[in-house]
């Protein structure tokens, strides 16, 4: 989510409208919002990679005025605190995680003096990107670098080596809450937080 000024959704609050936000939520907005716990989602992938060995992990997000991205980019903090791992911020590339930004932001990485021995990325389509650069650059994945990425898309079961990555649940997400969300004892409430994820 790249808006900012969310004006435009003041005339359903005054009218008594319920809304409902998914996924890519306002901050401190009154209204319904389904979302996946993103926060968990980042500590869990970080948390992997720790596990796998890995002490220099590299992140991709979004831009940081969406909560998803946010939210991953604490969760990915949280891991390395617990496991005393210092935050590095000159490891955090902020960009439209699409392929070519994905692509762009690996070849200033496998370009460095130091490469990271792991990498989160905050959505699989960066995450492929980085694969597909470290191919190229005959940087052998995982073996060189260990990556996991966000959302499990159908990309990540096509590229090679297959990717590790965060269960969004996006399905469970959108039908689980609808009839909760609109039911006469929830209408009358302004603020209501679902959350779904699935480790996988």
């Amino acid at each position: 989510m790249f808006t900012t000024n969310i004006d435009h959704f003041s005339p359903f609050i005054k009218n008594n409208i319920p809304l409902v936000f998914y996924d890519r939520v306002p901050l401190d907005f009154p209204g319904y919002s389904i979302t996946g716990d993103d926060h968990k989602g980042g500590f869990l992938a970080t948390e992997h990679l720790i596990k796998q060995g890995c002490k220099r992990i590299a992140h991709f997000s979004g831009q940081l005025t969406c909560n998803l991205y946010q939210h991953r980019l604490a969760g990915y903090k949280a891991a390395l605190a617990k496991y005393k791992i210092p935050y590095d911020e000159s490891l955090v590339y902020v960009h439209n995680l699409t392929l070519d930004a994905g692509a762009e932001a690996a070849r200033q990485i496998l370009s460095g003096k130091e490469l990271p021995d792991g990498l989160f990325a905050a959505n699989d389509s960066s995450a492929v990107a980085f694969i597909q650069e470290a191919r190229k650059m005959g940087i052998d994945i995982p073996g060189k670098v260990k990556v996991v990425g966000y959302s499990n898309d159908l990309s990540s079961r096509i590229i090679s080596p297959s990717l590790t990555t965060i269960e969004q649940s996006g399905y469970k997400m959108g039908k689980r809450p609808w009839k909760r969300s609109f039911s006469s004892s929830t209408r009358k409430k302004r603020s209501k937080r679902i959350t779904c994820l699935k480790w996988s």
